[in-house]
């Protein structure tokens, strides 16, 4: 290339690598004696005659001391901060030395607990020591302590330093009434929005019953305990509406409702529901019900005991007939003021016509019910049920539509063919709709479940052909309708890189499911313990930035560090000089990275779109996003990539915390 003139630019982008000759350049190497000792910085290759300053930055909370800066053997500086001019390669090495007498040393238990300072040598004046404890968010500081004894409940710990020296354990416990309200906050944010999911209620609720013991006997420095807990409870009481519609849900996810004693309306259409015994809990309250799309829901006979149930939404379920809905003897069924039954596949509704032919039937109390879009079998008794009920209900009742499903001919009307699922392992097909008329569109949704993915898919009518099927991706198929019930078969195989789930916490049917295998696979984090992932707990930045790390293949970092609360023995050492070097992230100040900090929506993002090269992205914004906000670019770059939504239609809550599971997820929809 052309030499390197004074004055003259070479290049506009923040990073450019520049080759030197071997006899104008200067390697600098550095190294500390003891990596516990402290980290050290300035290494690289610089052009001969250029000033050059090595730093070197104690860990003093370990009990240790800066001796000074050696080369072969020889002490050539005693500053931590030593410059000279580059004349040839040279290896420096930080002498970082520990001596007991008058000696402190610190740490902190747990390590994300809090940060501490004070720690180092005593040995000048009049050897009295103060150190300092300052828990991290959701923490509480418990006391200092020299082994098991506790010397102190303050905080701030001023004492005498013998000679033999001191080591000091800051503990800290879990604060379990910020974290409930932490967790309150969530949910209340994303409650009402697009943006709500299961898990912000499991947290909701775990960390509310988990501040219940807390609460009774609350530590030192928990001010105003029972006062806030009654506020927490106050605030449930208070919620009357949950929409957890398409939400993947069990059966024994219903139990957690029964939290939330004031519940008058639940919508849980599209949640995948196959028994709805659970919601018995729910029977003094509620009044609005929305089960649509639940095709795995056919008896309705728990819903018996909703006596408070006045409006309900059957659509698309598998229900063919009434009967379990409707007790005999009982002159209303719960939702019986309106109910909507829309697009079922009906046997039978004699249930519903002997409802309204009793002689204690109110039909004054019924304001709608909506069997649009649903097919009746053909039969004399269907039709004089049907003609019953309009007689009573008048335009109150929109009936279903009497259609024969032949086996093979026949005529009655428009006539319409049935679309039968062959029952797979490993995996489920949907069909939609159920019945349909020759020359019209079947569309098929295939979901294998968490490690399998799709072998074969095949469709036949009543002759044993095979009909054509077209693959519109995403796991969604199309086919026209012969004039002749068409079978669906599939099957479902292990995919060739599925991952065991070892987690008890994790749950096939949670939303990070996927997330949490890929990361462990991928080796982007593992659990917090052999069996455990606490997908709940909050990640700190320093947790953050190593998951990015890994996730991009743990690249090495060549930058400086310029943090004295990181030090080279930490796990994030590495992935903090990554970045910091790829300019991912800055310290919280010029020589602070604050590794033990919550990390919250607005950086999760900022850090990913930065790692991923601050590309463009267009979109709407939201009203708690300032156009100029260091995070707004990432924003709509997250949202545009489907990495996150916001937390309603016009709210994204930057500063809402990121949960563990929250973190992997976002970086799986990303680069999985």
């Amino acid at each position: 290339g052309n030499p390197l003139e004074t004055g003259k630019q070479i290049s506009s982008r923040s990073t450019q690598v520049v080759v030197l000759p071997a006899d104008e350049a200067s390697l600098i190497k550095v190294q500390a004696s003891d990596a516990s000792g402290g980290t050290v910085s300035g290494k690289g290759v610089y052009k001969n005659g250029d000033s050059v300053t090595v730093t070197a930055e104690v860990n003093e909370n370990g009990g240790y001391e800066f001796k000074g800066w050696q080369e072969n053997g020889s002490v050539v500086s005693n500053d931590a901060t030593y410059t000279f001019t580059a004349d040839g390669d040279r290896t420096l090495t930080a002498l970082f030395e520990t001596d007991p007498e008058y000696r402190v040393t610190l740490q902190a238990d747990p390590q994300d607990g809090g940060t501490v300072t004070g720690g180092g040598s005593y040995k000048e004046g009049d050897h009295s020591a103060t150190v300092t404890a300052t828990a991290n968010q959701g923490y509480y500081f418990i006391g200092w302590y020299e082994g098991e004894t506790q010397k102190s409940t303050d905080a701030s710990h001023t004492f005498n330093v013998p000679e033999s020296g001191a080591t000091l354990t800051a503990r800290f416990g879990i604060d379990h009434l910020a974290r409930a309200e932490q967790a309150k906050t969530n949910f209340d944010s994303a409650l009402g929005t697009d943006a709500f999911e299961w898990e912000t209620l499991v947290q909701a609720v775990d960390a509310y019953e988990a501040a219940a013991d807390f609460v009774e006997s609350p530590p030192n420095g928990i001010d105003n305990a029972s006062d806030r807990y009654t506020t927490l409870t106050n605030y449930y009481k208070s919620v009357t509406a949950l929409d957890l519609s398409n939400q993947d849900l069990s059966s024994a996810d219903l139990a957690k409702l029964d939290f939330f004693t004031s519940l008058t309306e639940l919508n849980l259409s599209g949640t995948g529901l196959t028994d709805l015994s659970a919601l018995n809990s729910l029977a003094a309250t509620l009044k609005t019900l929305n089960l649509s799309n639940n095709k795995g829901v056919s008896d309705l006979s728990a819903l018996k005991a909703l006596l408070m149930l006045e409006t309900l939404d059957i659509s698309g379920t598998g229900v063919t007939k009434l009967d379990s809905l409707i007790t005999e003897g009982k002159s209303s069924f719960p939702g019986c003021k309106s109910l909507t039954a829309k697009d079922l596949t009906l046997n039978s509704i004699s249930a519903l016509e002997k409802l309204v032919s009793a002689e204690d039937f109110n039909a004054d109390s019924v304001t709608q019910w909506d069997f649009s879009g649903s097919t009746l079998t053909d039969s004399e008794e269907n039709k004089a049920d049907v003609k019953a009920i309009q007689d009573v209900l008048g335009d109150r009742f929109t009936p279903p539509t009497i259609k024969t499903t032949p086996t093979g001919g026949g005529g009655g009307g428009a006539t319409t063919y049935a679309v039968t699922v062959e029952k797979a392992e490993h995996g489920k097909v949907t069909a939609s709709p159920t019945q349909a008329g020759s020359g019209s569109t079947v569309t098929l949704t295939v979901k294998p479940d968490a490690g399998y993915v799709l072998d074969t898919l095949t469709a036949t009518d009543a002759k044993g052909n095979e009909v054509k099927l077209t693959d519109k991706g995403n796991g969604t198929y199309t086919f026209t309708m012969p004039d002749s019930k068409v079978e669906i078969a599939a099957s479902f195989k292990e995919s060739a890189e599925q991952a065991a789930n070892p987690f008890t916490d994790v749950r096939e049917s949670d939303y990070y499911y996927d997330a949490v295998l890929w990361a462990v696979e991928h080796g982007v984090t593992n659990g917090t313990s052999a069996a455990t992932f606490s997908p709940n707990a909050a990640v700190t930045r320093a947790q953050m930035v190593t998951f990015l790390w890994r996730a991009y293949g743990s690249p090495k970092a060549t930058g400086s560090n310029p943090f004295a609360d990181v030090r080279e023995s930490e796990y994030y050492y590495d992935a903090v000089l990554w970045a910091v070097e790829n300019g991912v992230t800055n310290g919280t100040s010029a020589t602070t990275f604050s590794p033990g900090a919550p990390v919250t929506r607005a950086q999760s993002v900022t850090f990913q779109w930065r790692a991923a090269g601050s590309p463009a992205a267009a979109g709407d914004s939201f009203d708690d996003v300032a156009a100029d906000a260091y995070y707004a670019d990432a924003v709509t770059w997250a949202v545009a990539k489907g990495i996150t939504n916001g937390t309603s239609s016009s709210k994204f809550s930057p500063d809402m915390a990121v949960s563990r599971a929250q973190a992997v997820t976002f970086l799986y929809r990303e680069l999985a």
